[in-house]
């Protein structure tokens, strides 16, 4: 990502293609008319300094004297660390994003989420080779520092209860606690599972396991910066 490119139409090809989408998604991403980003690339025409701004805005990771002047890399500092930006994909195209309430049975194998409880769909494309469920907002800071509050987390929904990652960070739905975001443990018992917390003034608890509905692995995050 370290070459230097002639013209900035050519780092705008570039983008597209790091973001895995089409040039209409792009397109629509950053409010531009159909057809314009890709007649300009053909034509290797002048991008208004109005659209340069939005693509820096949409996705904050592009490193912006890159977009400018094809100096440096193409990625902020540390930006290939975490996932790219997310865009709007059309309804039923993407990765839903639910209210942490909505999700409470998602456990249950006829579990559907209701329209209504839908944010957004969003289009991924650092988790494209990710089966992704659902998305959420984490609320608390129980897991900082490794999620933080109004961290953005991708989970993929565990249909049995044999394929919980011990030690990773998990999406659990209980009946008495609601949603938790925990590292899974095994239990004292058969019947039980524990929760820790990233952050230390959290203590371990056990909860029963026929109190969960649901779990889901945590497969990615994207930070608000």
């Amino acid at each position: 990502m370290t070459k230097q490119k002639n013209h900035i139409t050519d780092r705008i090809k570039d983008i597209v293609k790091y973001l895995g989408i089409s040039y209409r998604k792009f397109e629509k991403s950053i409010e531009a008319s159909n057809n314009s980003i890709q007649t300009a690339i053909k034509r290797k025409s002048d991008i208004k300094a109005k659209t340069l701004n939005k693509i820096l805005q949409v996705y904050p990771e592009i490193n912006p004297m890159w977009l400018l002047t094809g100096e440096g890399e193409m990625l902020r500092s540390g930006a290939d660390e975490r996932p790219a930006s997310m865009v709007p994909a059309p309804e039923g195209k993407g990765i839903p994003f639910v209210d942490t309430t909505a999700i409470a049975g998602f456990g249950n194998h006829a579990f559907a989420i209701d329209q209504k409880d839908i944010k957004e769909y969003y289009h991924i494309p650092a988790w494209k080779n990710n089966r992704v469920d659902f998305i959420i907002e984490v609320y608390g800071d129980s897991m900082e520092p490794e999620i933080k509050a109004g961290d953005i987390v991708g989970a993929t929904i565990l249909r049995e209860s044999n394929f919980i990652q011990y030690g990773k960070p998990h999406i659990i739905a209980t009946r008495e606690q609601g949603i938790l975001v925990k590292r899974i443990f095994p239990g004292t018992t058969e019947n039980t599972l524990l929760m820790r917390s990233d952050n230390k003034d959290y203590k371990d608890f056990e909860v029963p396991k026929d109190d969960i509905t649901g779990i889901a692995l945590i497969v990615g995050l994207i930070r608000r910066m």
